[in-house]
């Protein structure tokens, strides 16, 4: 009589293969060299920033980099012992300069309250200088690396 009032047979739900699907907010590797290895993962992307925003994790493990927001950009310097990295973190009164050494992964402030983001060169093996239309600086690889 009326098709609606009888009774639908079950329809079962699609099975979905979860290896196939792309892994939500998964670590990439950002950085690798001089044993050291940074991941990312995309935290966002603020309109009009210059760069992406970027969770950070490494191995080894340096702590100071977990549950931090930082620029998608990272600047290589230096060579043998006083090699590392240079990262921008995000912070809420501007933008801290990081330096993470390779070989005893030492974290190390190197300028807070940068009004931006900067843009570096390598002046000479030792020297590097980072730049803004407000600001110029240069770290020199004897004072990073210096132990009082």
């Amino acid at each position: 009589m009326f098709s609606w009032f009888k009774k639908k047979e079950q329809q079962s739900a699609p099975k979905v293969n979860l290896s196939h699907l792309p892994a939500l907010n998964a670590w990439e590797v950002f950085f690798q060299g001089g044993g050291f290895n940074l991941y990312g993962r995309s935290a966002a992307r603020m309109p009009g920033a210059q760069s992406e925003h970027i969770y950070l994790k490494s191995y080894p493990e340096v702590p100071q980099l977990e549950r931090a927001l930082f620029a998608d950009w990272l600047f290589i310097a230096f060579d043998g012992d006083a090699a590392g990295v240079f990262l921008q973190r995000i912070d809420t009164d501007g933008i801290t300069l990081i330096f993470v050494r390779f070989a005893d992964q030492e974290f190390k402030v190197i300028k807070t309250g940068l009004p931006a983001l900067v843009s570096a060169v390598l002046t000479d093996s030792t020297t590097v200088t980072f730049n803004h239309a407000e600001i110029s600086f240069a770290v020199n690889a004897g004072a990073i690396n210096h132990k009082p």
